[in-house]
């Protein structure tokens, strides 16, 4: 049986599910003032620290006969029932976790000194299983805008096995107030047979930027400077989508092999019963104006832990290297998605990913327009491959408070996932038989004159060749128009059956009865 756990790095990170949080793994007075909309909301004072606490009984965990219990069975039978519009909300099964913990069974010490513990709740850890187009992966966040992305796999409802896992949220006020940036923590447990994993340290740090000042964020940060090639492949696109008059939110998604990303397994971790994947990644971005001062920096962790373990993988007692490709699988991203909000400007945009010892990077030019609200607007265009029902995305992603500040593309009913990388593979996209474009039209007429009506047209030129393969002509936008939003979300198809290899320009324009129209927007892809 393999359990998904997290502990140190990763832990540190679990308080930012439930709030913005200044540090790692510890809630401090900034969850005071952002409060997300997620489904767990917590309050908090000025003053109070939330400490993330697995508890797993090693008993249970070492004896294989409870590789598959009943709720296991029950909640596979279910995936496997269910239609791909339909959320999959399975009832907690995780029989290597201690239940029915108190404050009472808790010891925190804060720099040394024991704390008064006030509270301890169960939370859902953010993971979840996405069921899209492309096939079956997981998704999880550190961070309240922020999503890691595994790799894609048929697995399907053995993926389900290892889901569902739940942690203890421990709050305390410390009895000490002040002092230093950082504070050592270790957390105890008065229980027979039981294992706590939890942050060692927090520091406090701006919410965007957990990671701003620890060891792997100042690593990443030599990286932006650093004058030799990252080692590591990245792709980006970075799309646009204005949130309010000179104001607009700023989509990043990248890419990058998983099995570029250095990782290790120690085995046979704590007596004979468990070996543990090490792998410490995360990614740092930088904004800059183009003067060249910051704008705005981000930082998150994605996985996993070197101190404790990610995954604990029962054995007999020889180590289980078949299991190890599957938790490799589960555990280190490929992707990542995250939003900034930016007022227009032109930007210089610098990402570094790191996987602890070696790092990529990619770095991007950004133009936003100003937009007053009131005239015809469009955004920048998404290209994407993936798609899924959001009737069954949103409920997943809540039931677990998953990225809660993460606004997702929504078109007709449909969860659009711009792509990291816009370079395609003729065969992939030839089995797939689409690509995908999201943007938005702009138009404050549509409620203050509901009966304005909107068209929009796309164009694709096939740049290599120099001939246009696609115009659509002017049509009605009417489709995508939802009554009394100014906004409306578009999203159209790109048949690849007649595309050859070469490098693709797609145009979009868009015009209203009242006699607005935008100029052209472009997005480029290549076909190799």
């Amino acid at each position: 049986m393999l359990t998904r756990q997290f502990g140190s790095n990763a832990g540190r990170a679990i308080t930012l599910w439930l709030c913005t949080a200044a540090a790692l793994g510890m809630a401090t007075s900034q969850c005071a003032r952002a409060q997300t909309q997620g489904p767990l909301p917590i309050q908090v004072n000025s003053d109070l620290v939330v400490v993330p606490v697995v508890a797993l009984n090693t008993k249970q965990l070492s004896d294989n006969s409870l590789a598959d219990p009943p709720c296991v069975e029950k909640i596979v039978a279910s995936f496997r029932a269910l239609s791909a519009a339909t959320p999959f909300l399975p009832e907690v099964c995780d029989p290597g976790a201690v239940l029915g913990l108190t404050p009472q069974d808790f010891q925190v010490l804060d720099d040394g000194v024991e704390q008064t513990i006030g509270s301890v709740t169960i939370e859902p850890i953010p993971e979840t299983i996405v069921r899209d187009n492309l096939g079956d992966h997981f998704d999880w966040s550190f961070a309240t805008n922020g999503v890691w992305s595994s790799s894609d796999s048929q697995l399907g409802s053995e993926l389900v096995r290892w889901s569902g896992v739940q942690y203890y949220s421990l709050t305390y006020t410390p009895r000490v107030q002040g002092g230093r940036d950082c504070h050592s923590i270790k957390v105890k447990i008065h229980r027979s047979h039981a294992l706590v994993l939890a942050p060692f340290e927090y520091c406090y740090a701006a919410p965007s930027d957990p990671l701003n000042g620890s060891k792997l964020g100042e690593r990443m940060g030599h990286g932006l400077t650093a004058s030799e090639a990252g080692k590591i492949p990245l792709s980006l696109q970075v799309s646009f989508f204005f949130t309010d008059a000179n104001r607009a939110g700023l989509h990043i998604a990248l890419a990058f092999p998983g099995k570029a990303l250095r990782r290790s397994w120690d085995l046979a971790w704590h007596a004979g019963a468990f070996d543990t994947l090490n792998a410490k990644i995360g990614v740092l971005g930088m904004i800059r104006r183009k003067d060249g001062a910051i704008a705005t920096r981000f930082s998150d962790f994605g996985c996993c832990s070197g101190e404790r373990p990610e995954f604990l993988v029962t054995s007999d007692p020889q180590p289980n290297d078949e299991l190890h490709p599957l938790a490799e699988l589960m555990a280190l991203p490929t992707r990542y998605e995250t939003q900034v909000d930016l007022p227009p400007g032109e930007y210089e945009l610098q990402i570094v990913l790191s996987d602890g010892s070696k790092f990529g990077r990619v770095e991007t030019p950004i133009v936003i327009d100003p937009y007053d609200g009131k005239e015809l607007a469009l955004s920048s265009i998404a290209i994407c491959r993936r798609l899924r029902y959001a009737s069954a995305a949103i409920p997943e992603a809540r039931s677990v408070n998953l990225a809660p500040q993460y606004v997702p593309l929504i078109s007709k009913g449909m969860v659009f996932t711009p792509s990291g990388d816009t370079t395609f593979s003729l065969k992939e996209l030839q089995k797939e038989q689409f690509l995908y474009v999201y943007y938005e039209v702009y138009d404050s007429l549509l409620k203050s004159a509901p009966a304005t009506t909107v068209q929009v047209r796309m164009r694709i030129i096939n740049t290599t060749a120099k001939m246009l393969e696609t115009d659509t002509g002017f049509r009605s936008a009417a489709d995508w128009m939802r009554a009394g939003d100014s906004t409306i979300h578009v999203s159209q198809q790109i048949a690849v059956d007649k595309l050859q290899k070469g490098t693709y320009q797609i145009q979009v324009q868009a015009k209203d009865s009242a006699g607005g129209s935008t100029a052209w927007r472009t997005a480029t892809f290549t076909v190799k």
